[in-house]
């Protein structure tokens, strides 16, 4: 159980479908849907296929040998059942209603979190120890036993390790890249705590062993689609940001091109304005330039972009309407079409909620917040705090903090300091280059990861 300060989050869901049957009367049969994860209202039960896994027709039938699975495939829960003295999981490889078959609970690893690790370069500071278990490792951190750590981590690096050391593994001495060796570490659940002043967090992650045996070249991995959508103000302020924006999005696209798996990702661009009396001309106030259905065409998609343009007439006050531009985005893209949904919010000011004589949406923060999680998507935001917001960035920071809040990974949110652009193009471009590193994994390793975070 690796300690980190490092947040992964990401998210994939699904859409309710109804399949439409014709037999005299039309009639819609709801399809099945995965089960939801106690408490939530939108988030379904997830779980790892661990090795040795076999997918089975029926729950305990003697006569099916099954059919073996990658290891760490990603599936979601649609039914739990009592069969031959144990329990199986009735499992599938989206959330639309696909179901595989059955396996039993022992050899399934709960992943509610959907999160993944990657490790930092080890030459720029201390392997990653992973810890046997969590009070072994709660224990170091409340005594502040830094003597027994470094006993332990000596260990650990000679190969050598004390009969009471709680050492499973470390990070390899070398540094590994992801996207040419690709490597899988779900996190099963976190913890947050201090380390002395700073924050921190305990990670509960699952691991292969060397010898659990190569995976079966007949286990096929589900194709696995994903869609981020940029909503972007385009309030005059905001045009040097605009620019960097597509750059960041073009060195993604190149990135997916060149490992062969850009028709796995696909963008989006929605940009917004404010509130104009009397709009004329090209003047708007939310509008998709490019839509996920055309969002893997590159030079299809760029032309689109290329059309972008920052407003050249300065609002009448600082607070806008962002969430017009994000119900845009919603309504606007095929998000059934999708895996794993993010948007992504680029701003430099606050938005317009309901009460707001000119909010255009007439949504609340919780409303909009509902609108994303219904359709499964994620809402990250990047929140340029520029010299002229400084009397609305506290303002803007709680109200975005909150809008990003995913349940049971925390806020995806990214506050990039005094508007800086080189700042701003190097968290974006962090983002991106994640979210395309998960769409090589999710080909490379037959899961269904989300993006490693912040």
């Amino acid at each position: 159980m690796p300690a980190t300060r490092r947040r992964h989050p990401a998210v994939a869901g699904g859409l309710l479908v109804l399949l439409v049957l014709a037999c005299g009367d039309v009639q819609s049969l709801p399809t099945p849907q995965p089960l939801l994860m106690a408490g939530k209202h939108s988030l379904y039960q997830r779980v790892l296929a661990s090795p040795g896994t076999r997918l089975l027709k029926e729950p305990g039938s003697a006569a099916d040998a099954g059919q073996p699975v990658t290891p760490f495939t990603t599936f979601y829960v649609y039914g739990r059942r009592e069969a031959g003295g144990q329990e199986w999981l009735e499992i599938g490889p989206d959330s639309h209603g696909k179901v595989a078959g059955f396996a039993p609970v022992s050899q399934l690893i709960p992943w509610n979190q959907a999160l993944t690790v990657t490790f930092k370069d080890p030459a720029s500071g201390e392997r990653v120890l992973l810890f046997r278990d969590r009070d072994s490792l709660k224990r170091l951190i409340d005594q502040n036993d830094l003597e027994s750590y470094e006993r332990y981590y000596d260990e650990a690096i000679r190969g050598d390790p004390s009969a009471d050391s709680p050492i499973v593994a470390i990070q390899p001495g070398t540094r590994i890249d992801i996207e040419k060796d690709f490597y899988l570490v779900p996190i099963k659940h976190h913890e947050d705590l201090y380390l002395q002043d700073r924050p921190a967090r305990l990670l509960e992650v699952a691991s292969v062993p060397l010898d659990a045996g190569g995976q079966d070249e007949g286990a096929a991995a589900r194709p696995f689609r994903t869609g981020i959508v940029f909503v972007v103000d385009a309030t005059q302020s905001m045009r040097p940001y605009i620019e960097r924006t597509r750059a960041v999005t073009r060195r993604v696209y190149e990135a997916i091109a060149g490992a062969g798996l850009r028709g796995q990702v696909s963008f989006g661009l929605t940009a917004f304005r404010d509130h104009l009396a009397a709009p004329t001309g090209e003047r708007f106030l939310a509008r998709n330039f490019a839509t996920l259905d055309t969002g893997t065409d590159a030079r299809r998609f760029f032309q689109q972009v290329g059309a972008l343009r920052a407003s050249d007439v300065t609002n009448a006050e600082f607070v806008e309407d962002a969430f017009a531009g994000i119900k845009d985005a919603i309504e606007g893209n095929p998000w059934s079409d999708f895996d794993a949904r993010y948007i992504v919010l680029v701003t430099d000011a606050s938005a317009r909620e309901a009460g707001d004589p000119l909010s255009s949406t007439g949504l609340d923060l919780a409303g909009i917040r509902q609108l994303a999680r219904d359709r499964g998507i994620a809402l990250w935001v990047m929140h340029l705090k520029t010299p002229m917001g400084v009397m609305d960035h506290q303002r803007a920071e709680q109200q975005y903090r909150a809008l990003s809040d995913y349940p049971g990974i925390g806020e995806l949110y990214y506050g990039v300091g005094m508007g800086s652009a080189e700042e701003f193009e190097r968290v974006l471009h962090t983002l991106a280059s994640q979210i395309a590193a998960q769409v090589q994994s999710a080909a490379k390793g037959g899961s269904s990861p989300p993006p490693a975070g912040q």
